[in-house]
C-alpha cells in the first residue's frame, strides 16, 4: 500500500469515527406527538385516593405539543431544559372564571370538581369546589441516565411547571377560597421507569411514563396533585451510512485536492528545471 492510499484510509477511519461522535453526541430537539402525549391531573387525600372529577367527560386529562431537547449518546441520555411542553385547551370553557370567579368560566387546559365531604367544597354542581388550570408550560430534566439498550430509567427524571395557574373556587373547612395561586416553578419526580428509545428507519421515538404527586396545601389542608400518562416525541437523524457516505465524499475531496495540488508542483518543476553548475 503507498503512502497516498495509507493517508486516505487513516483520514476516512478517522473521519468516520468522528461523525459518528458527532452524531451520538450532539443534543437531539425531539418534536412531541400530541396524538399520543396526554396527562390527566387529579387531586389525591392520600396515593390512590382521588377527590376530584372532570367538569364534563375529558375535562381532567389534556394533550401535549412542543419539543424536548435530549442529549444522547452510544450509552446514555439526558433530558436539558426546554421549557417548551404545552397543554392543549379544552374544548369547551371551564369554571371558575380567571381570578375564582362563579358564575363564570373561560378558556383553560383542565376544569376539574372536587369534594371531599366534612372537608371541602363549593359552589359547583352537587356543592363541588372548582379548580381550572390555565397557561400551563412544563419541562422535563435529568442528570445522565445510562441507556442499556433501548431502555432507560425514567424515573431520573424531574417534571416542572415553568409557567401556569390555578384558579380555584372551594370553601375548606368552612372557610371560602377563591382567587388565583401560581403552579410555576412547582416540580415533582417522575416515579415510573420504564423510558424508551427506538430507532427505526431514520426516526428516533422518545417513550416517557409520567406519574408524579406533589403535595399541595390549601387553607391548612394537604393534598396530593398528580399527573399521569405519557410523552411520546420523535426526531429525524441521520443514519450511519449517510454519515459514512458523507466521511467518504469529504475525504475523496481532500485527496483529489492533494494530487492535483502535487501534478501542478511537478509539471512547474518540468517547465523551470533547477540547473546546477560544477566548479572549475
Amino acid at each position: 500500500m503507498n503512502r497516498t492510499i495509507r493517508s486516505v484510509a487513516v483520514l476516512l477511519g478517522l473521519g468516520f469515527a468522528h461523525a459518528t461522535t458527532v452524531a451520538l453526541a450532539a443534543p437531539t430537539t425531539f418534536t412531541i406527538d400530541s396524538n399520543l402525549s396526554v396527562l390527566t391531573l387529579s387531586f389525591e387525600t392520600s396515593p390512590g385516593s382521588p377527590f376530584t372529577a372532570p367538569q364534563f367527560p375529558g375535562s381532567d386529562t389534556t394533550s401535549l405539543s412542543g419539543t424536548q431537547t435530549v442529549d444522547v449518546t452510544g450509552s446514555t441520555i439526558r433530558f436539558l431544559p426546554t421549557g417548551n411542553v404545552h397543554f392543549a385547551l379544552q374544548p369547551a370553557p371551564v369554571a371558575p372564571a380567571i381570578g375564582g370567579a362563579f358564575p363564570g368560566n373561560g378558556p383553560g387546559q383542565y376544569g376539574l370538581l372536587a369534594l371531599i365531604p366534612g372537608v371541602a367544597g363549593g359552589p359547583g354542581p352537587g356543592g363541588t369546589g372548582l379548580v381550572a388550570a390555565r397557561g400551563l408550560v412544563a419541562d422535563s430534566t435529568s442528570g445522565v441516565i445510562p441507556l442499556i439498550g433501548n431502555s432507560f430509567d425514567a424515573s431520573q427524571l424531574v417534571s416542572t411547571f415553568v409557567a401556569g395557574t390555578a384558579d380555584v373556587n372551594v370553601l375548606v373547612l368552612g372557610t371560602p377560597v377563591v382567587g388565583t395561586a401560581s403552579l410555576a416553578g412547582g416540580f415533582a419526580n417522575n416515579q415510573l421507569t420504564a423510558g424508551t428509545l427506538t430507532s427505526i428507519g431514520g426516526i428516533e421515538t422518545l417513550t416517557v411514563p409520567i406519574f408524579t404527586e406533589a403535595p399541595v396545601v390549601v387553607q391548612g389542608v394537604t393534598v396530593l396533585e398528580t399527573l399521569a400518562g405519557q410523552i411520546v416525541a420523535t426526531a429525524v437523524v441521520p443514519e450511519p451510512s449517510t454519515l459514512i457516505l458523507a466521511a467518504v465524499g469529504g475525504l475523496a475531496l481532500l485527496a483529489f485536492g492533494r494530487r492535483l495540488s502535487q501534478r501542478l508542483v511537478d509539471r512547474r518543476s518540468r517547465a523551470f528545471p533547477v540547473f546546477s553548475f560544477a566548479p572549475r
